[in-house]
């Protein structure tokens, strides 16, 4: 179903329909519970609501019907992630392959792939990572030196590639069967066109996850090694050294909107918080009038989703307004965690350390604040690269 406004009536009707639901589904202490389970409980729990999104049909919401989805377009989707995010609801345990490896097999992938993965996806019973970043390839991602040899000739799962090399900053590995990995599979071609997408197993002799504590104290990073790991060569995804192609295409379903809708919701309760904080009490002269300009801020975030979201429904492109939300709501949480953590009242000491320490990451992770900035001044602004001296 494909809404053109927020305000269409159908539009309407599916938020009040997802607004019941929770209220009906979302256990009623999930707010106390996932503030002191542990991680393992916190794990079961996140399953559990997996298992309660798929029930329901909300699982693979932009999926196309053949695979199990129900073609919601882009505000629909919005919409869904919106009240998701207002209830404060758990996040499924199979959001990384929900929302970037299904629709990259569904997008890129072979018929045995779509037969193989996509269920697995879609109820959940399979969780997956993404192998991109490297100690030494972030922000340039096409410098990875993580290699994919291959051994024979052929596309039978008899043919395969020997995975060597070192992945970080993975999310849930700890908890992944797979990893949607980009890997070098050529030393001599030109760089773009020497890379190539797999689908690997975790669960195989030479590979080993290792923790990332954040200083906040969450383990959902990890650094992922690859010691002589295997992959079929049916388990590669597009041809052979096109794996940056597809990876650009994938990027679309990482940074649209509905993604950013989850961060604009915290960042709005931790500007409500802190308004009303200041309100009481304030610690300092102008506080009250520092932390409403922020709030403002925050409501800049909404209108840049909004605006995007109905782009991409009336099929008007929107890519390069993605990259300007990103920077923006990025650097605002940043600016927000800081202004609470000098502003509040001692109650609220804990709440803001975490999120400080927390929102330092936003503006590295999905591209740099650097690398945003650069590539808004040459695709939007039309800044020339300098040539090397």
């Amino acid at each position: 179903m494909t809404f053109t406004s927020f305000n269409d009536e159908a539009a309407l009707q599916f938020r009040a329909a997802v607004r019941a639901w929770l209220e009906r589904e979302l256990p009623p202490d999930w707010s106390e519970r996932h503030l002191t389970a542990t991680e393992d409980e916190l794990y079961e729990l996140r399953r559990e609501w997996g298992k309660k999104l798929h029930a329901a049909g909300y699982a693979g919401l932009s999926w196309p019907r053949a695979y199990g989805g129900i073609e919601a377009g882009p505000i629909q989707e919005a919409i869904f992630y919106d009240e998701i995010a207002n209830a404060h609801a758990p996040e499924g345990l199979g959001r990384i392959g929900r929302v970037m490896t299904g629709p990259l097999i569904i997008d890129c992938g072979t018929d045995e792939q779509k037969a193989r993965y996509l269920p697995g996806i879609l109820d959940g019973s399979e969780i997956w990572c993404l192998g991109y970043s490297e100690p030494t390839a972030g922000s340039d991602l096409s410098s990875l030196v993580c290699t994919a040899t291959r051994e024979g000739e052929g596309e039978g799962d008899g043919e395969r590639y020997r995975i060597r090399g070192r992945k970080i900053w993975t999310s849930f590995a700890h908890h992944a069967d797979r990893c949607q990995l980009l890997a070098r599979t050529s030393l001599e071609r030109p760089r773009y066109q020497n890379i190539s997408m797999f689908l690997v197993d975790m669960h195989q002799p030479g590979v080993t996850v290792l923790p990332i504590i954040t200083a906040a104290g969450d383990h959902s990073f990890n650094e992922v090694l690859f010691e002589d790991a295997v992959v079929t060569v049916a388990d590669r995804v597009g041809p052979e050294h096109e794996g940056w192609r597809i990876f650009q295409q994938s990027l679309r379903h990482e940074r649209g909107g509905a993604n950013a809708i989850s961060y604009y919701r915290e960042m709005s309760h931790q500007a409500s918080v802190l308004t009303s904080c200041c309100a009481r009490h304030a610690r300092y002269p102008g506080a009250l009038a520092a932390a409403e300009a922020v709030a403002d801020e925050v409501n800049v975030v909404r209108w840049h989703i909004m605006r995007i979201t109905e782009l991409e429904a009336n099929g008007l492109p929107s890519r390069d307004t993605q990259l300007v939300l990103k920077l923006f709501w990025s650097e605002l949480w940043q600016k927000l965690s800081d202004l609470g953590s000098r502003l509040s009242c001692e109650a609220h000491r804990e709440f803001w350390r975490y999120s400080y320490l927390v929102s330092r990451a936003a503006t590295v992770y999905s591209g740099t604040a650097e690398i945003q900035r650069n590539t808004i001044a040459r695709r939007l602004l039309g800044a020339k690269r300098k040539a090397a001296t």
